[in-house]
């Protein structure tokens, strides 16, 4: 399990804090240390990326990463991201970038593999082999149609 998505499954009172720290490997008193600094400068998730080239910080405070995360267990689990997201800035007033909430709601789990939200790897595969089967029927169609127009003609 990735730092990040340990972190998000506290934010979401999946884990407590405490045993995100034994999960992590790490002493209560860096978790408490960085449970303060998340308090006082907000969460960014892309912060566990930044050695592959995320430079941009989007950090959100601790309190509306919980509230936006208790909102989606408790009332919003059947909403896509999207929808999630609208619904959010529409009636509660939070305003989130989508790559943070997708983030968010993936580290924490609460995402459903078969949801609308993503397509797993076999769905990619059915439909890309779906396509293929099409173009190599549009094919043999297109090479039987001159086969076809040529039976009534005379040779010459």
């Amino acid at each position: 399990m990735k730092v990040q998505e340990v972190i998000f499954r506290a934010i979401a009172k999946k884990l407590t804090w405490w045993q995100a720290a034994e999960i992590l490997g790490i002493p209560d008193s860096t978790m408490v240390r960085w449970l303060r600094g998340y308090e006082n400068n907000g969460y960014d998730p892309r912060f566990w990326g930044r050695w592959k080239g995320h430079v941009e910080f989007n950090r959100v405070p601790l309190a509306v990463a919980e509230k936006t995360l208790s909102l989606y267990q408790q009332k919003y689990s059947h909403l896509s991201v999207s929808q999630f997201r609208a619904r959010l800035s529409k009636e509660h007033g939070i305003q989130l970038t989508p790559s943070w909430l997708k983030l968010a709601l993936d580290g924490a789990g609460l995402l459903n593999e078969g949801s609308s939200n993503t397509r797993t790897n076999g769905q990619r595969m059915k439909v890309q082999e779906k396509a293929r089967v099409q173009d190599e029927r549009l094919l043999v169609r297109n090479r039987n149609e001159p086969l076809r127009a040529l039976r009534g003609k005379p040779t010459l």
